[in-house]
């Protein structure tokens, strides 16, 4: 409707907040909506304030933005990614334009347990091993990364960004 009536028109989303900003709820939400207006095209979108610099909430924007606190940023060119139950842990995946690498990010949503995500990189060749970086009981740190080539488990209640550098 938009692109048949008003040609150009860029589309954003303002003034929204899930709340929970000081829970891991909130961080879960906030990133996986992140992930959602990315994949869907979203031109703009602007949170009704903004959450406070020691919040989970704080940390998923840091997370997609900044995760190591030198610029790693969440890639700018959304790819293809699913998972099979996305109401439990949903993904999403960009590549960046000016380096090639790869970024996952893994939403796990439940309130407890781990969740093991099977890695299928179709279409990407790695450089390299993933910098990991999680978001998980409110702290936002570098994660081990795991020995199983291919696969990551991950907490719940947690955010985590996979940087992936191509070869």
């Amino acid at each position: 409707w938009r692109d048949a009536s008003y040609p150009g028109t860029k589309l954003g989303l303002t003034e929204y907040s899930w709340g929970a900003e000081k829970h891991m709820n909130g961080a879960t939400a906030q990133a996986d909506i992140l992930g959602i207006l990315g994949r869907e095209g979203l031109d703009l979108a602007n949170r009704w304030t903004s959450p406070g610099p020691e919040t989970p909430t704080y940390k998923a924007f840091q997370l997609f933005r900044n995760a190591d606190g030198k610029g790693l940023a969440f890639g700018d060119t959304s790819v293809s990614c699913s998972v099979p139950n996305p109401d439990d842990l949903s993904a999403f995946a960009a590549t960046d334009s000016k380096t090639g690498a790869l970024s996952v990010v893994l939403v796990a949503k439940a309130e407890s347990g781990s969740r093991t995500v099977k890695l299928n990189l179709a279409g990407f060749t790695p450089g390299g091993r993933a910098k990991i970086y999680q978001l998980a009981g409110g702290k936002l740190a570098e994660a081990s990364v795991g020995s199983t080539a291919g696969q990551i488990t991950v907490p719940c209640p947690s955010v985590t960004l996979l940087a992936i550098p191509k070869r």
